[in-house]
């Protein structure tokens, strides 16, 4: 499957593909403060799972405002978008998290506010701080997981784009 990926921020590096590429760079290059680069992820739920294989990831910059945007062409038919915010320990601010159906932009479904992203569901090393005007996150490894919820029946079952803004 071909996914697509657009990271815009400024002086913004862009990586477009499978998860596995970006993973492969990401391991020659080392840990933090030693030239290692984050990544974001996207999974959709095809087939009755998240796979690799159908997996898109951005590179990310460090304390940088960034807007990713992930086409899902095959959408998310059989169960929740699993959000992977970064492969490596570190803070994490969600400012948003849109879902917008390809074909025409309208928005299915988003979480705008810092309470509403706060509710979704962390998984593995993903913790949620409380209290704070602004959605952070604490990765405590290096495979923090964050589950959209359940969508409605075919709501997901076409062409997705989606949209994050994220420090």
């Amino acid at each position: 499957l071909a996914l697509g990926v657009a990271l815009v921020a400024a002086g913004a590096r862009v990586h477009g593909g499978h998860e596995g590429e970006a993973r492969r760079e990401g391991d020659r290059l080392g840990r933090p403060g030693h030239g290692h680069r984050a990544f974001f992820q996207v999974f959709p739920h095809v087939a009755g799972c998240h796979s690799e294989s159908t997996a898109c990831s951005a590179w990310l910059d460090f304390n940088t405002a960034q807007r990713i945007a992930v086409e899902l062409p095959h959408g998310s038919p059989t169960g929740p978008i699993r959000l992977d915010p970064a492969n490596m320990s570190c803070v994490i601010t969600i400012e948003s998290v849109v879902v917008r159906r390809a074909s025409d932009g309208e928005i299915l479904d988003s979480w705008t506010e810092p309470e509403a992203i706060r509710r979704l569901t962390p998984a593995l090393d993903m913790v949620a701080l409380p209290g704070s005007h602004a959605a952070t996150f604490v990765s405590t490894g290096t495979d923090p997981q964050l589950l959209l919820p359940e969508p409605s029946r075919g709501a997901m079952d076409q062409p997705l784009v989606l949209e994050a803004h994220l420090r």
